[in-house]
């Protein structure tokens, strides 16, 4: 669960005539944050694609789901699961519900707001991340997206089951391309996603879960 779009220029030193041997400023973190929190400034709401792969120990293969993302303000979040199994996460930014299509059930979560609003603040840039991480530049080799930026974010406190996470900025349009989970565990979620709108508005009956004639409601907590 843990488990959507910004980005970042390259920084380049001032000045139009450089010498032969100069070099680009290095990213900072303060630098690549501050982009990353301008480029969504004013934005009320979030819909894309996303292709999400776990790998590891804990896998006998790749595991991938496809589906769509939505998000509005305050921290209304939306998952769309379309394969390999059809599943829906709705959030009204407090309360998560699980929909599970074959067995006509949903799971109701009510002491995970403070999970959403964080995951809701990594996929917006609305939430400076160093309030709960330490933050470092990443230059590891694998990234699931190509040529982005990529920010590593080590927990302040001890998690059991997140041991790092990576946050992937598209460097043209300096939002959120992509997120990685790695666990202490060696298992490893990379989401990354595509076909990013920006709508002014999205309906609030998106995020929110009726109950449905032949279903049942349970308790997740």
């Amino acid at each position: 669960m843990r488990a959507l779009l910004l980005g970042l220029a390259l920084a380049l030193l001032p000045g139009l005539s450089l010498a032969d041997d100069a070099k680009p400023a290095a990213l900072t973190v303060d630098a690549t944050l501050t982009k990353m929190a301008e480029a969504h400034k004013g934005m009320k709401a979030i819909s894309a694609s996303f292709t999400q792969t776990t790998t590891g120990m804990s896998y006998f293969e790749p595991v991938v789901q496809t589906g769509t993302i939505a998000m509005e303000a305050p921290g209304k979040m939306r998952w769309d699961f379309i394969a390999p199994t059809k599943t829906q996460w709705l959030s009204d930014g407090t309360t998560l519900w699980i929909l599970d299509e074959e067995d006509k059930k949903a799971t109701v979560f009510r002491t995970v707001s403070e999970m959403l609003q964080t995951y809701y603040g990594f996929l917006t840039g609305s939430a400076d991340p160093r309030k709960q991480f330490r933050v470092a530049m990443d230059t590891e080799a694998k990234s699931p997206v190509p040529g982005a930026i990529a920010l590593k974010m080590t927990p302040l406190e001890a998690d059991g089951s997140v041991e790092s996470l990576r946050v992937y900025l598209d460097a043209e349009t300096h939002r959120v391309a992509g997120v990685a989970m790695l666990t202490p565990f060696g298992d490893r979620t990379d989401m990354v996603l595509t076909n990013v709108t920006t709508p002014d508005d999205l309906p609030d009956a998106d995020f929110v879960y009726t109950d449905r004639e032949g279903w049942r409601t349970v308790q997740g907590d």
